[in-house]
Parts: C-alpha cells; sequence; structure tokens
C-alpha cells in the first residue's frame, strides 16, 4: 500500500454533529499518570514510530489589535494560586507603555476586528464542592459526585489508578477535575492511605473554572460581559468570526483528550452550539463568516502505536441571515496527518492553509522525512492541494510547522518552534530569514505576532550592552520582547521592570500543566 497525503477528496461528507450522541471509550484522564506532559506535536505510525518536539514555551500572550494600535498581554501569576496580584490582561502601544492590570484570570485573548472588543477566557481555583455546585448547578455537580463515589468504590476493591483511568467512561472528560476535588473533600484521609506515594498528584491538583467572557475597551479601561460559557473544560482558542457577529471557540480538559468546537452569537441570542468534537485546537472562519474550517482527528482512544490521520472539513454554522444553524454534514476537503494543536488558516480569496507532513507508506525507518509542508486547499477551478514552500528552502525551516501565522496582508508568514528561533518566509519570493531568539530552556514566552504587515513581535535574549539579540546569550542577557519593523528592530519592554518583565516572559516553573490564575476577585 502507497499513502501520498495530504489528498483532497471529492463529493464527500460526514455527520459531525451526530458523533456526540455515538458510544464511545472516553480517554484515559490524564491527571490519574505520575506526571502531566507538557503539549508534543507529533505523528503516530504502526509499529512505534512516534515523531514528535517538545512543545509548551511558546504561548499566544501578546495579541496585537486588527489596526495595530494596542497588544492585549497576558500575564501569569504565581503559581501557587494564593492570589498574589500581578496575573491577568493588561494592554501595551508600540512604544512599550504598559497600562495597569484591566481583567484578573485572563489566560487566552482574540481580537473582534473593530479593535475595540476581546473574547477572553478566563480561569479561578475552585476549592470546595460547594464553590463546584455553584457554579456548574446542582444538577451537574451530583452527577460529578455520582462518578467520585463509583471511582472510590473501585479504589476500595484494589483497583489502581491506571485501572480506572482506563475505564473511565465519563463524556465530559473535564469532569475528571471535578471528580478529583469530591475525592479529596470526602475521602481525603482514607484516599491518601490507600494511594501512597500517587497521593501527592492527587492532593496537588488544583481544580479550576473556565470560562469565556467579552470584554470592551475603552479609554484604557476594558468592561467585562456575561459568560458565554462557563465549565471544568479548558478553553484552547478563540476565533470571533470576521463579521464580529459569532464566536468560535474550543474545549479540552486541561490533562488532555477529546476537544469540541462550539460556536455562540456574541450578541447571547441563542445559546452555544455543537460544531463537531474530535476537533484540533484551532479552526477558522471562511471569510463570509458562514462556515467554519477546522481539522477532525480519529478517536480519542487511539493508541500509541495507530497511525493519526484525519480530515480537513468546512462546515456551514450560520444561514444567510446570520442565525446559527450548523449543517448536519460537514464537507470532507483533504485528509492529513492529525495532531490536537494543529490549526488552519482560511484566506481572504477562499483558500485553506494547512501544514502536515507527507505521508508514504510503507518505508524505511532510516528513509523518513520528518519536515512539514505548508499546503492550501482550493476548490478553484477544481479541488488541489498544493505545496507553498518551494522544496528548496523546507531545509531552511525547522522541521515542523504546525506554529504558524500569516501576515494582515498575507504575503508573509512566521514560524515558531519552542526552541525561541523565530522564521519569516516570503510567499512570492520564497525567502526565508531566521531570527535567533535563544530563549531559556523551560520558560514561558509570548509567541510572535503580526502587528502589521511587514511588523511583527518576538521574544528574545538580547544583550544588556547593545540591546540585540545574542547567540548564544552572555551573563548579561536579559529577556525582552523585540518590535521589527522591517529590518529595524526596536527593543519593546526597554522600560520595564525586572519584575514585570518575569511575569510576562519567563517562568520556568513546572505547575504541573495547569494555567497560572488567581482566586476568583473583582476587576
Amino acid at each position: 500500500m502507497i499513502v501520498r497525503g495530504p489528498f483532497f477528496r471529492h463529493g464527500t461528507t460526514v455527520n459531525r454533529a451526530g458523533t456526540k450522541g455515538k458510544s464511545r471509550r472516553a480517554p484515559r484522564p490524564l491527571w490519574m499518570q505520575n506526571r502531566i506532559m507538557r503539549k508534543t506535536r507529533g505523528l503516530l505510525i504502526p509499529g512505534g514510530l512516534l515523531l514528535s518536539l517538545l512543545g509548551g514555551c511558546l504561548e499566544e500572550r501578546l495579541i496585537w489589535s486588527p489596526d495595530g494600535s494596542q497588544a492585549a498581554v497576558i500575564a501569569v501569576a504565581d503559581n501557587d494560586n494564593s492570589g498574589t496580584a500581578g496575573g491577568g490582561l493588561y494592554l501595551c502601544d508600540a512604544d512599550g507603555h504598559l497600562s495597569p492590570l484591566l481583567a484578573r484570570d485572563v489566560y487566552r485573548a482574540a481580537w473582534f476586528g473593530d479593535s475595540r472588543r476581546l473574547a477572553l477566557a478566563r480561569a479561578r481555583v475552585i476549592r470546595s464542592s460547594a464553590e463546584l455546585t455553584t457554579a456548574l448547578g446542582k444538577q451537574r455537580a451530583d452527577a460529578i459526585a455520582v462518578k467520585a463515589e463509583m471511582i472510590w468504590r473501585r479504589l476500595q476493591a484494589g483497583e489502581t489508578l491506571d485501572q480506572v483511568g482506563r475505564e473511565n467512561e465519563s463524556i465530559k472528560d473535564g469532569d475528571t477535575l471535578g471528580e478529583v476535588l469530591f475525592l479529596r473533600e470526602r475521602h481525603g484521609g482514607e484516599l491518601e492511605k490507600l494511594l501512597g506515594k500517587d497521593w501527592k498528584d492527587v492532593g496537588d491538583m488544583p481544580v479550576q473554572l473556565h470560562s469565556l467572557v467579552l470584554g470592551t475597551v475603552d479609554k484604557g479601561a476594558i468592561t467585562i460581559g456575561a459568560a458565554y460559557y462557563e465549565g471544568l473544560s479548558e478553553i484552547k482558542d478563540i476565533r470571533p468570526s470576521p463579521d464580529g457577529a459569532a464566536i468560535a471557540y474550543t474545549l479540552g480538559a486541561v490533562t488532555g483528550g477529546l476537544r469540541e468546537t462550539f460556536v455562540i452569537p456574541t450578541n447571547a441570542s441563542s445559546p452555544p452550539v455543537l460544531v463537531a468534537d474530535q476537533t484540533a485546537d484551532c479552526p477558522d472562519w471562511t471569510p463570509d463568516s458562514r462556515s467554519l474550517v477546522y481539522l477532525h482527528g480519529p478517536s480519542a482512544s487511539a493508541g500509541e502505536n495507530e497511525t493519526r490521520l484525519g480530515t480537513l472539513v468546512r462546515q456551514t454554522v450560520r444561514d444567510a441571515s446570520g442565525r446559527m444553524a450548523p449543517a448536519k454534514n460537514g464537507e470532507d476537503l483533504a485528509n492529513v496527518p492529525f495532531d490536537d494543536s494543529d490549526r488552519v488558516r482560511c484566506l481572504r480569496d477562499g483558500r485553506i492553509v494547512f501544514a502536515a507532513r507527507v505521508l508514504r507508506l510503507p518505508s524505511l525507518k532510516s528513509s523518513e522525512d520528518n519536515r512539514e509542508q505548508l499546503f492550501a486547499f482550493s476548490a478553484q477551478p477544481q479541488s488541489a492541494v498544493v505545496p507553498l514552500i518551494p522544496a528548496a528552502r523546507l531545509a531552511d525551516l525547522p522541521p515542523s510547522l504546525g506554529r504558524f501565522e500569516i501576515s494582515p496582508d498575507e504575503r508573509q508568514v512566521l514560524f515558531s518552534p519552542d526552541n525561541g528561533d523565530v522564521y519569516v518566509l516570503t510567499f512570492l519570493s520564497g525567502g526565508v530569514e531566521k531570527l535567533p531568539g535563544s530563549l531559556n530552556s523551560g520558560g514561558r514566552y509570548p509567541a510572535p505576532a503580526w502587528r502589521r504587515p511587514g511588523e511583527f513581535t518576538y521574544s528574545a535574549r538580547i544583550s544588556a550592552a547593545t540591546g540585540k539579540a545574542v547567540v548564544p546569550p552572555d551573563g548579561s542577557a536579559r529577556d525582552a520582547i523585540i518590535l521589527r519593523r522591517g529590518q529595524d528592530e526596536t527593543v519593546l519592554t526597554s522600560d520595564w521592570t525586572p519584575g514585570t518583565i518575569g511575569r510576562f516572559l519567563q517562568d520556568g516553573s513546572d505547575n504541573g500543566g495547569q494555567i497560572s490564575v488567581q482566586p476568583a476577585g473583582k476587576e
């Protein structure tokens, strides 16, 4: 058998809306494993070949408004979740002037096209079952409590955490953290004795409530609206529609597993609607704001030795009047290798851009080419998948191209592997420029972000003497955010104090995969 991909499919449709009701085994809750690992981007092939690149150091924590006048900047709070000031949302202009803290507990942000409104993901720590019941409602909390008691009885009967985790049939895998809360509260002492050395992972696991809200910026202040969503699943991605009338967002448990993509009208005139489950993190809207394009993957029960092949799907979610009306069937456009962190981007001319590795099976392990290519799916004049990067230039780019961002004028693209280097590809010429970042291993830094055509920010270690990025950094090097305009660079953070830079640019500690947030508080 020979498989070459990605490739397009003619005239096929799939029922995405119906998959949620089908019987399926939920993923093994990773909170029951010895340690929560950082995200990896990989491809799983039969025979045990795992092709992956470690991730986790670059995060989308500096996001420029569409008009380029200001950036939403997200700081991390102390990892002990004790309520220490400093975490949350700030605004920054192109001269590096930083606003006061505008909103606590924010960990993700996305601008609307008007450069005034933001969709914000927030998280706060839940410390008791009473808080959980207040947030989720008695019916939902009672259902989680029942599942927690079932787990407790199985543990008492001698089953291990691994055995319980493999057979957990929870449909909402975000509920596993709620189960942890009930187990600790009701059986803490006995549970600690029963688990022994495994108790620390369960006992120290913070339980967080996530919410999606609308923020409106006016004269340096922000007004926060009511929550569109509130629950235990983390918000993996937010994507306002081009016309600003709807929001797409993806949910997934903080411990991994299933992703679900929803849409909701910005005016909250109707509740959220599930578009598809088993999706990758980052969908995108078509230019007319009527359809979503996303990557759909295999069932969550896929094992580590199974091929992970997915599908590029386009699905109508709004009718001609703009009302939420997800089509029953999504249209399969191309078969692609799948990873949870993959993204797609829709261009104004209708093409759909995604990164993928070309599979050729069978193949010798020694002859495998691990590099990815950037592709565009086009339906006109006939369906085709076209590579966007000249083959001769692929060696100038990192092997993994999954984290990419296309410039506002769609002439360039940024690639940002987790070692901190930045690559700029110009589509017309095929030219590639590499900017070394030399970031500290294990740190958490804002990912590169476009401000305007030809202008972007990126994180780097700079020399205290010259203010330029240094490779390798010397003993005096410090973290900085650099604003690059063409070939000119300025240090956006030159006037920031070391403490301020520390909250935005580096946090090398491992908090078990959880988002660093503060307990709930008023703005």
